[in-house]
């Protein structure tokens, strides 16, 4: 399949750029900064993308620039993954620009992939979206991020549905891996490779942790088949708390090291977000015996 994707130079984007190469699709990524214009972690995210993923640099949703490409590139799926992320963790996270950015020129992109004979949308969503999974207030939005990205999804539906295109949407929980950086994980395991120990201020708040290569394989399994997928996937790793989940990764990457890391664990702080934010706990049949090797990959992703 011809494959569109956005955002392939964020965490979760590169790696399901590189997946769905090694799955044998053509995969086309655009990336809104210049060549060579990406430097530090997203920069090594670029170079590492496969060289059978074919970038397309300068290309954003709030331009025209996107619908050319789509033009140009003639998808089967536009797989939408890119979204303003700067503050995303905020309560001043700058919602209406954000959709704006995103939405603006939607129904140019919808018509310029039904005149290339496209079929799909992907949308990439987040369970901090409304009504996303197991959440103690699932019913509404987690933050103004979360509120953002169910608009534009529903945006996004409403012109491609106008249009006979099949959408889909696809719940990102929370990755972890090698290659990330600020969230939870990354901090922990920082922390443990300054020698020091991380301090957990949430040990109560269930969350769901999806180890980035499950999330990667659900994903690819679920563009393959777009026909028949359900309109919605929410695939989950790890639920539990923060304190349980802090205290296995500490175990799996301390065995592989040969280390004690410890975590010091708090009364739960003051905190916005709801006690518990999961989807819906599907796991792929594959994920026990595969699970050993997501933890051998990111013990020697952060520790080689």
């Amino acid at each position: 399949m011809r494959i569109l994707l956005t955002g392939a130079s964020s965490f979760t984007g590169s790696v399901l750029a590189n997946g769905l190469v090694a799955a044998g699709h053509e995969v086309h990524a655009a990336l809104r900064g210049p060549d060579g214009g990406y430097d530090g972690v997203r920069g090594n995210r670029v170079a590492s993308l496969s060289t059978k993923v074919t970038a397309h640099f300068g290309v954003s949703h709030a331009t025209g620039s996107l619908a050319r490409l789509i033009a140009e590139v003639r998808p089967h799926a536009l797989l939408v993954h890119a979204h303003p992320m700067d503050g995303f963790k905020n309560a001043d996270y700058p919602l209406l620009a954000a959709v704006g950015e995103m939405s603006d020129r939607i129904p140019e992109q919808m018509d310029a992939l039904v005149d290339g004979g496209g079929t799909h949308v992907v949308y990439s969503g987040s369970y901090y979206e409304p009504s996303s999974g197991l959440g103690t207030f699932r019913h509404a939005a987690v933050s103004p991020y979360g509120l953002s990205k169910a608009m534009v999804y529903e945006l996004f539906r409403l012109h491609a549905e106008q249009r006979g295109l099949g959408m889909r949407k696809f719940v990102i929980p929370n990755p972890f891996g090698p290659g990330e950086d600020g969230r939870f994980g990354n901090y922990l395991a920082r922390v443990w490779a300054e020698g020091d120990v991380p301090v957990i201020q949430t040990p109560n708040y269930v969350r769901d942790n999806i180890p980035v290569q499950e999330l990667v394989a659900r994903y690819v399994r679920y563009v393959a088949h777009l026909d028949v997928a359900p309109p919605e996937l929410r695939p989950s790793g790890y639920i539990e708390t923060q304190g349980e989940f802090a205290r296995r990764m500490a175990r799996e990457i301390g065995a592989r090291l040969g280390r004690r890391l410890d975590v010091d664990q708090r009364e739960d702080a003051p905190h916005p977000e709801p006690l518990v934010i999961a989807n819906d706990g599907s796991r792929s049949a594959e994920f026990g015996e595969l699970e050993s090797a997501y933890w051998d990959a990111y013990a020697e992703g952060f520790f080689s």
